[in-house]
C-alpha cells in the first residue's frame, strides 16, 4: 500500500496509514479499542474510518459470494 501510495501521489497520506494499520491481520480487541479511542479524539477522521471499514466489509462480502461461502 506504501509503494502504491507514492507511485500514485507521490507521498503517503495520514489515510493511507490508518488503512494499512486498520488491514492488519492480527490484532487485538484491546489494540483496535485503543486505537478507535484515539481515533473519537479525531471526529473527522473517525467517521472516515468506520465508511471505510464499511467500504471493506462490503467488499468482503461480495468476495465471499463469488466462492458460494
Amino acid at each position: 500500500m506504501t509503494y502504491l501510495s507514492v507511485i500514485t501521489n507521490g507521498k503517503v497520506e495520514q489515510s493511507d496509514l490508518i488503512r494499512m494499520f486498520s488491514l492488519q491481520e492480527k490484532l487485538s480487541a484491546k489494540l483496535i479499542e485503543k486505537y478507535n479511542t484515539i481515533l473519537k479524539n479525531y471526529p473527522e477522521i473517525y467517521k472516515h474510518q468506520v465508511d471505510y471499514m464499511k467500504k471493506v466489509r462490503k467488499n468482503l462480502e461480495d468476495l465471499l459470494e463469488m466462492y458460494d461461502a
